[in-house]
């Protein structure tokens, strides 16, 4: 086994062929300070041989704590780009789009205040158009989307939400997109993607809430 040194504590990993040559790569997400408020993210490339050995190609400091890194292709071009979920204070957080060169370099070109300090992100079709849209929850239980727009390289997060949740119940720890009013198989039976999310009511104890989307720009608890 390989181990590699990052920039802080690593709290969220991702892998993705970030430099287009066909082999997978390392994105971590990492606090850098004990106040919980500052973060960076680090990025190991795959080396060609031997394969599944890696090189730290950057370190970049962010807006705040990186507590999640999702990826995805958020503009108009072809490479998959980050997006970081981040505590920014003890109630403040924010997402940040990070768009990529296609070599692995990485630059910040927009955000979204959070109602909080951000614990997750996904990335999914919420409103029926062909970009991915971002969900994030929060410690203020809070969940909240931004439906986005790819037609723009720089200018993709919309200035305010797009939807929301004031009130999940509970912190929201974890947040996944999906079809779940029809059977894999029959994807077509349910043309929009749902919102679920996971919450911690108690130190141990928690809820499932699921969010349908019925029909565009709305999703109804």
């Amino acid at each position: 086994s390989d181990v590699y040194v990052a920039a802080g504590e690593v709290q969220s990993v991702k892998l993705a062929d970030l430099n287009a040559d066909g082999r997978l790569d390392i994105v971590t997400g990492c606090k850098t300070t004990t106040n919980n408020n500052n973060g960076s993210f680090d990025i190991f490339t795959m080396n060609a041989s031997p394969l599944g050995r890696f090189t730290k190609l950057s370190t970049t400091t962010a807006g705040g704590n990186v507590r999640h890194v999702a990826i995805g292709q958020m503009n108009n071009d072809a490479f998959p780009d980050l997006v970081l979920g981040e505590r920014t204070g003890t109630n403040s957080g924010r997402v940040e789009l990070w768009t990529n060169d296609g070599l692995g370099v990485f630059t910040m070109v927009d955000d979204a205040v959070a109602d909080g300090a951000v614990t997750c992100v996904a990335l999914g079709l919420i409103d029926q158009d062909a970009a991915l849209d971002i969900v994030a929850g929060n410690e203020a239980r809070t969940v909240q989307a931004w439906f986005c727009d790819n037609t723009d390289a720089t200018a993709v997060i919309p200035d305010t939400e797009s939807w929301a949740d004031a009130n999940t119940g509970g912190t929201v720890n974890a947040v996944a997109i999906g079809k779940i009013e029809s059977s894999t198989d029959t994807p077509g039976d349910d043309p929009l993607f749902d919102i679920v999310v996971g919450t911690a009511i108690t130190a141990t104890t928690g809820d499932i809430v699921i969010y349908l989307n019925p029909y565009v720009d709305v999703i109804t608890p």
